[in-house]
């Protein structure tokens, strides 16, 4: 008699791909986060609009090394909230054309405490966005998901300048630095290969990223990695991360589309608060006479879900001929011993999650077209609290 004995892996049987979001996997439960825009305005108690981003302004650079410079030159982006519609259950970020005054760093000076000072100045060339939705609330462990929607750009207009976003972040506390952690379930760049176009989103994740300075490292997935090119063409798609300690997933349309483990110190992140936002660029990527303004980004929801972790410290043993009755939690050890036998029958779509080990005993089946996955994922019990301010 043969045993499968799993522990720090992740194991799937399946016929045809259906991924594990809860979409089609009720032990994600219902959310413990969400926004689906059904308002006339924005709920202030769920999202704090920034003020200007000016991380990208200060200095990226150690004075003491007598490096001391602005990454993006001169302005980045700032606020705009009037730059936000809400029809039928839709926010839409809209990125405009406009004259604005921002804040900027003097990429020219250093201060002894290593940032540059400020001057205001006002040009034509800076693009107005909402800037940046944070929610108030911050995270760790869970699925996060959005829905959205950008402009179809497969004619003449184009993204350049432009990038949306969904991402995580958080910064880390370390001394005369910007170090952060960051997760991006999404980062749209423009792409142009000769006169080919493409809107490519790639995902990232850092840890400590501390833009070389030399006291500290960063950790990020490398090389780059994308979804690929995706053509929206009037319709929406979901984008979607499952954090766990030994893991990040991450999803498009409820496909899994990579998985990076055991390698970037996952269970080390802070919580971070989602945000939904806008680059817009002004150096490198500027915006040309084809750029798509007004830009529209279009949300139907954001959501966060979690896994009942309640018995992570216990263990589970199934003796029966199906998975009635049973909770599909997180548990210490899970072994499956059917009596006589336990089938997942085709076009079922099962998941056992443990945080140490899970065995399967003679008996145990998995028919075609069925997906079965065994996953070993720590203890993910979701943190959520209040944003700080």
């Amino acid at each position: 008699m043969k045993k499968l004995f799993l522990i720090h892996v992740t194991m799937v049987f399946v016929g045809n791909i259906i991924a594990q979001t809860p979409i089609n996997d009720p032990s994600w439960g219902s959310p413990t986060w969400q926004d689906e825009f059904d308002t006339t305005a924005l709920r202030s108690y769920k999202w704090y609009q920034a003020n200007d981003w000016r991380n990208n302004l200060k200095n990226r650079g150690n004075s003491t090394l007598g490096t001391c410079y602005n990454n993006d030159l001169k302005g980045y982006r700032t606020t705009a909230p009037n730059n936000l519609s809400f029809n039928s259950g839709i926010i839409t970020l809209v990125t405009k054309s406009e004259t604005n005054t921002f804040s900027v760093a003097d990429n020219q000076q250093c201060t002894t405490d290593g940032n540059p000072p400020w001057s205001t100045e006002s040009d034509t060339r800076y693009y107005s966005t909402p800037a940046w939705l944070m929610s108030q609330k911050i995270f760790k462990y869970g699925y996060f998901e959005i829905k959205c929607r950008l402009p179809d750009l497969s004619g003449t207009p184009n993204d350049k300048g432009l990038g949306a976003n969904f991402w995580m972040w958080s910064t880390y506390n370390g001394v005369k630095t910007t170090c952060h952690n960051e997760i991006d379930i999404f980062e749209f760049i423009h792409y142009n290969d000769g006169d080919a176009y493409e809107q490519t989103g790639t995902y990232n994740a850092h840890y400590r990223d501390c833009d070389s300075i030399g006291d500290a490292y960063e950790r990020s997935l490398n090389p780059l990695t994308n979804y690929g090119s995706i053509n929206f063409s009037g319709s929406f798609h979901t984008f979607g991360l499952a954090w766990y300690p030994n893991k990040l997933e991450y999803y498009y349309d409820d496909q899994l589309v990579y998985v990076s483990a055991d390698r970037y110190f996952y269970d080390d992140y802070g919580a971070m608060p989602m945000i939904v936002d806008m680059n817009v660029f002004t150096y490198g990527w500027q915006a040309d006479a084809n750029t798509q303004l007004p830009y529209n980004y279009e949300v139907d929801y954001v959501r966060a879900y979690a896994l009942n972790t309640t018995t992570c410290g216990t263990p589970a043993l199934i003796t029966t001929s199906d998975f009635s009755g049973f909770s599909f939690n997180v548990y210490q050890t899970i072994t499956v011993t059917p009596a006589p036998s336990l089938i997942v029958s085709s076009g079922q779509n099962k998941t056992l999650r443990a945080s140490d080990s899970i065995e399967l005993d003679p008996g145990f089946e998995v028919q075609s077209n069925a997906v079965f996955t065994a996953d070993i994922v720590g203890c993910p019990t979701q943190v959520i609290s209040a944003l700080p301010h």
